[in-house]
């Protein structure tokens, strides 16, 4: 900026400056006071109505100390009562759920793709199976005789 210049309100358009750069730094200056007179309202208003004008009066404590004391006897009860409580410890030869008996009947399911997705699009050569999964899920049948 060569030369300040006062803006204010009542100051008309033909006094403003035409060069961008001047009017971005104004720009960002009255940004900058925005932000000031923002955090200085902000501190003005908690001082007026924040909590320090919300003070008790000693008397009232008083209202509050029996219940106080009874929610410290029950937090005390029931942190003893969890104490009581004692987990089975673990036994370290049992590794989880015994194996299925080796007679049950087993089923073997194929979902295979698509007839459309089992040829290569490309070269129209049937794909190779590349990969599978076994999963073993328990499903209860009932009415079945086992001979």
């Amino acid at each position: 900026m060569s030369g300040t210049i006062k803006v204010t309100a009542e100051t008309s358009k033909e006094n403003l400056p035409n060069d961008t750069d001047t009017l971005k730094e104004m720009v960002l200056t009255l940004l900058g006071q925005i932000d000031d007179l923002q955090g200085q309202l902000y501190y003005l208003k908690r001082q007026l109505f924040g909590k320090k004008s919300e003070k008790l009066n000693p008397a009232q404590r008083l209202l509050f100390e029996n219940l106080y004391d009874e929610v410290k006897a029950k937090l005390e009860q029931q942190k003893q009562e969890k104490q009581e409580i004692v987990k089975k410890p673990k036994n370290e030869n049992h590794n989880g759920r015994n194996p299925l008996p080796a007679e049950l009947p087993r089923e073997t399911t194929e979902i295979m793709p698509q007839p459309k997705e089992q040829t290569c699009e490309i070269c129209n050569t049937p794909k190779e199976i590349i990969g599978s999964e076994k999963n073993r899920k328990t499903r209860i049948q009932t009415c079945v005789f086992l001979c």
